[in-house]
């Protein structure tokens, strides 16, 4: 008797340990899904988009599209099968520029979602109903200008299935269950084949965002021909001033373009030198040393990489021109200082001129810090200024007042001179 109950017990315990191990393994499986429905709510998914650019960006009016591949009818994948699945249509998610972003870190985002919406779908049978989700490319409207503008697409691809049931009364189908895997993730590498979640956002609000297409967008305000303001996106200009100064003289600037931080891996910007007169020249000798390349209009550049410095030389009334530096972008200039001048700086940030003025002592250097790039003007304007030198005592600036009162002192002197001898002479008549 008591043998039986051993092993009836055994027998028990094993069972129950297995019922553990089934419920155990089966948890992983649903951590992430699927989305369960009824036959009064059926199951529901929706698809995330968030499209980010630099700060400082207007958002476009683009739209994006999303399309569903038949890809397997109850794991079968035969073409026979696929002709029995039904066509879902492509979905769409557009962006304006009266959407409300979020900013962080220089990135502005802009998320958001769409249901999948299967009115007009028809299953015609119960059974496991499997597509590819992807994006489609280019699906802009035109809006986006190639030559100014970069919209770089997400290559994500999701694998999502129908679960589709009969109702109880024998009315009808209902969708019952949707799950949903990534197959490729949004840059291109393989996907882990894990489970996403899709589920819907309540009340306005987004939801769990599984079904997530990430694109980002860069724009420049610039143009071909840096003689053009309008084509300039930055311009760093020197002017020499003072009584003494030597206009012949080249003043060093370092100065580093760092890249936003949503702009690819590799960057690098185009740089041109005008003179005086507004012109292109050579940059040669105004950054020797750096990489020196000719465009398609044949005008020469300096090539810059993004995040690294590269000394400018200019000398009186010459500009170094950015044309394609992208809106968001940050860049530091260093006027670094020059025995006997004063160096001052007007700096105007997307059209707004900021006050006071930089400035530092004589023979030091002056630093913008970090600036952001805007979509109107962005302007670095350099003076640097001979120091004043007193001569036999006197401030040369301030000569001319005191000629001045030299001279209507010694004219008053002569007018009382002319007096005295005036009223002598008639003394001597009488």
């Amino acid at each position: 008797m008591k043998n039986q109950n051993k092993r009836f017990i055994g027998r028990l315990l094993s069972r129950v340990l297995a019922i553990v191990l089934c419920f155990g393994m089966a948890v992983p499986a649903f951590a992430a899904g699927p989305i369960l429905g009824t036959e009064v709510n059926p199951a529901t998914a929706a698809i995330t988009k968030t499209l980010k650019m630099p700060e400082g960006t207007t958002i476009p009016g683009v739209t994006f599209g999303f399309t569903f591949e038949k890809k397997a009818l109850n794991e079968k994948i035969g073409a026979d099968y696929l002709a029995q699945m039904p066509v879902i249509s492509n979905h769409v998610i557009a962006f304006t520029s009266g959407d409300n972003p979020t900013s962080s870190d220089g990135i502005k985002s802009i998320t958001k979602e769409v249901l999948i919406d299967l009115t007009g779908v028809t299953f015609p049978n119960a059974g496991v109903y499997t597509y590819k989700l992807t994006e489609l490319p280019n699906i802009t409207n035109g809006s986006i200008d190639p030559a100014k503008e970069t919209l770089v697409y997400s290559k994500a691809v999701y694998e999502i299935t129908f679960f589709v049931r009969e109702k109880s009364d024998h009315s009808g189908l209902y969708v019952s269950a949707i799950g949903t895997k990534i197959m490729q993730n949004e840059e291109g590498s393989p996907g882990s084949g894990a489970k996403v979640d899709p589920t819907p956002g309540t009340g306005g609000g987004l939801g769990a965002g599984g079904l997530l297409f990430t694109n980002s967008y860069m724009k420049t305000t610039g143009g071909v021909d840096p003689r053009v303001e309008a084509n300039q996106v930055l311009r760093i200009s020197n002017v020499v001033a003072g009584d003494f100064a030597d206009t012949s003289m080249y003043f060093k600037y370092l100065v580093t373009v760092k890249k936003p931080l949503v702009a690819g891996a590799a960057a690098r910007y185009k740089a041109y030198v005008l003179n005086a007169s507004g012109i292109d020249i050579d940059p040669t000798q105004n950054a020797p040393g750096s990489i020196i390349q000719t465009d398609a209009a044949g005008k020469k550049y300096i090539e810059f990489a993004a995040h690294s410095s590269i000394t400018i030389k200019l000398k009186h009334d010459e500009k170094l021109v950015f044309t394609d530096v992208p809106v968001g972008a940050l860049y530091v200039a260093v006027n670094q200082g020059a025995a006997d001048y004063i160096p001052t700086a007007k700096i105007t940030v997307n059209g707004t001129v900021l006050t006071p003025d930089l400035s530092a002592g004589v023979g030091q250097s002056l630093i913008t810090d970090n600036i952001r790039i805007g979509e109107n003007t962005n302007k670095a304007d350099f003076t640097n200024t001979f120091k004043s030198i007193p001569v036999t005592g006197l401030i040369i600036n301030n000569l001319p007042f005191i000629m001045i009162l030299v001279i209507a002192a010694g004219a008053f002197i002569a007018f009382i001179l002319m007096k005295l001898r005036k009223r002598r002479n008639s003394a001597v008549s009488y």
